[in-house]
């Protein structure tokens, strides 16, 4: 399978995992989540047209990196957990948009 297709399944898997925990949080949590996960969800459809494009491609080292955040928001138990680990994602997905 091409990179540009395993990113986008890994990122795709992320946040369908963080918008489960999400929904499960509190709705302070979620009144307190939402702009960054809205954000995070603009960004992530942003990075997915780019990985269309024929000189974008994402790195064995891009994917492990994904992967670790991956991680980082299926063990977010708390709040701030969830909140750094979507932001960790956004930043991820910045450095490629640039």
């Amino acid at each position: 399978m091409d990179t540009r297709a395993v990113m986008i399944d890994r990122m795709g898997a992320a946040l369908t995992n963080l918008q489960v925990k999400y929904h499960a949080a509190t709705l302070r949590e979620r009144m307190q989540l939402r702009p960054q996960v809205e954000k995070l969800v603009d960004d992530y459809n942003g990075y997915q047209l780019r990985l269309l494009d024929d000189g974008l491609v994402a790195t064995d080292a891009d994917l492990a990196e994904m992967e670790e955040l991956k991680k980082a928001i299926d063990s977010a138990a708390h709040k701030q957990e969830l909140l750094e680990a979507t932001a960790s994602v956004a930043a991820f997905i910045a450095k490629r948009m640039v």
